[in-house]
């Protein structure tokens, strides 16, 4: 409730910051859709998707200047596999109104698939192993709307009067009650991978599994780096979740494998030349789920 008090407070001096408009540069170049957003406006949603995408293109300069067209959408986020006729990505947003932190939350797990280069996985609901890309982009709209809260803290005044509900939205996900358990990802995974397998969209398992890797993309944000190279093509019709993950530590430059290496172990799995993260790197990936 205090939350939600600060937030009414806040919009309408952050709306008129935004009214300022924010530059494209250094992003992806985007175009929100005049549809019924319901007390916000293509310009304010656009200013606030500019500064989320700005969170992970660090991490992908190669990528600067894609077009893409937010529109909205009644039934459920989501990126279409084609581009439109003007050679923009469309991503469905169903938020509504100036709640800037679900603007965040939904365009960051979209620009996710995107980056991971989805368009190469098979077109299918049924794609093997399409909830763990799944899984990655829930982890990534936890890490940018974090990201975002210290960054606004450190901007002017309507934008660091804001920040604070970046952080509380993410803590109320966080601390959903599905999100947490006893068991690690190894065994979580071994418990449950036949159904992961046959729907990659259980909103309560990509969840319990982005709360466990969160802390690691946290320590390690240079880790996204290895996103693009997720769906790298391969000969093999099918692979194991095992061979799945070995083939994208393959996949990845020298620079990003250690990252992978680690991100296998969560799994109980080590790399194809048989290497596992270090002494330290276990202690702290042991520790999942603990939140700064």
């Amino acid at each position: 409730m205090v939350g939600l008090l600060c937030l009414a407070a806040s919009v309408a001096v952050f709306a008129q910051s935004l009214a300022a408009g924010v530059a494209d540069a250094d992003g992806p170049m985007i175009r929100v859709s005049r549809d019924h957003w319901e007390g916000a406006t293509p310009g304010e949603i656009h200013d606030v998707l500019v500064t989320t995408a700005r969170e992970l293109q660090v991490f992908f300069p190669e990528r600067a200047g894609e077009a893409i067209l937010v529109e909205h959408s009644p039934l459920f986020p989501m990126v279409l596999y084609e581009r439109n006729g003007n050679g923009e990505y469309v991503i469905h947003l169903t938020v509504s109104g100036p709640r800037w932190a679900e603007y965040a939350y939904e365009f960051a797990h979209e620009l996710c698939h995107i980056y991971a280069n989805y368009q190469q996985r098979p077109h299918s609901a049924a794609a093997a192993h399409q909830w763990f890309e799944e899984a990655l982009c829930e982890t990534v709209s936890l890490f940018v709307l974090r990201r975002m809260g210290r960054r606004w803290q450190e901007r002017g005044a309507a934008y660091r009067a804001y920040a604070p509900i970046f952080f509380e939205y993410a803590e109320l996900l966080l601390n959903e009650p599905h999100r947490h358990g006893a068991l690690a990802l190894a065994p979580w995974y071994a418990a449950n991978a036949s159904r992961l397998a046959n729907d990659p969209y259980r909103r309560n398992d990509n969840e319990y599994c982005a709360n466990r890797l969160l802390p690691l993309f946290e320590a390690q944000p240079e880790g996204w780096k290895a996103l693009p190279y997720l769906n790298a093509p391969t000969a093999a019709s099918s692979l194991s979740f095992s061979d799945y993950l070995q083939h994208w530590h393959a996949a990845v430059p020298p620079a990003q494998r250690r990252f992978v290496g680690e991100l296998l172990f969560l799994f109980g799995l080590v790399t194809g030349d048989g290497h596992a993260p270090c002494f330290s790197c276990r202690m702290r990936l042991s520790s999942g789920g603990r939140f700064p």
